[in-house]
């Protein structure tokens, strides 16, 4: 499980649907001060991808390193954002909350892709310039570029983790980030060279940022109405909005069954 594979499952691939960063760098050597002081944001010139010699490689989809773009129904996301708004006032928010979730999913997605329970995470609306989304739980510095935490699964099962399901519910288009090699592989590369295991994800993370060269990272574009799912625990990932434009999503955490992909090509 050393690479993080791409799927685009829509009906119709959006053009240009991915890009890509030639390198990372500090956010502090870019001058940008609403950051931690170790991260890191894509950096460099911005290039196409090719389909054929980046992801259309044949395999299957795989929960813990595949990432996708799939379709949703627009006019349930106008609803579920009303729907959203409506509830956040609510004391009742979290229970509200869960009753959007299992509504959404009901109704955006066949039943057997989801196993296990759903989580919801919940829903922002950004209208954010920066390189990165990603603010620090309890304060307003940007983590950059890192790997997710909420199931503390060690390193070398990250694979098994849940993944994690966001949906573009507009008006504007927003990007999905990611390195192509999973946490896994890294902590295996780690190992080698230091011959000991590290089972924290950040500094892994940040480890690999700052000593690998030429590092690509993978921008894809999620349109309105459309969502992604990634294995946010076992990739180095964020998210951005460009030029500042208006973005809500929704977010959820669940195991994905293949079922939606069996007859799926990658790229």
């Amino acid at each position: 499980m050393r690479k993080i594979k791409f799927f685009d499952f829509t009906e119709q691939r959006a053009q240009n649907r991915v890009s890509f960063y030639q390198s990372v760098r500090l956010a502090s050597e870019e001058k940008f001060t609403e950051y931690f002081q170790d991260a890191h944001i894509p950096a460099g010139s911005i290039s196409t991808c090719d389909y054929e010699s980046e992801f259309n490689t044949g395999g299957l989809w795989r929960q813990g390193s595949s990432v996708a773009v799939v379709s949703v129904n627009r006019a349930l996301c106008s609803e579920a954002l009303c729907a959203l708004t409506r509830i956040r006032a609510h004391k009742s928010y979290r229970t509200e909350l869960e009753m959007v979730t299992n509504e959404l999913v009901s109704n955006i997605f066949q039943s057997n892709i989801f196993s296990g329970d759903v989580h919801a995470i919940g829903y922002v609306s950004t209208n954010d310039s920066l390189p990165t989304l990603t603010k620090n739980f309890g304060s307003s510095e940007r983590v950059g570029l890192h790997v997710d935490d909420w199931t503390s699964e060690p390193i070398m099962h990250r694979g098994d983790s849940p993944n994690r399901l966001v949906i573009n519910l507009g008006p504007d288009e927003r990007f999905f980030l990611f390195v192509g090699v999973s946490i896994v592989y890294i902590a295996k590369i780690y190992k080698r060279i230091y011959s000991t295991s590290c089972e924290n994800s950040s500094d892994l993370c940040n480890w690999y940022l700052r000593n690998k060269k030429n590092i690509k990272v993978y921008a894809v574009k999620i349109l309105p109405g459309e969502a992604y799912i990634a294995p946010t625990e076992n990739c180095i990932h964020d998210a951005f909005t460009p030029n500042g434009l208006a973005n809500t999503t929704f977010m959820l955490r669940s195991n994905i069954s293949p079922k939606l992909f069996d007859n799926a090509k990658a790229g």
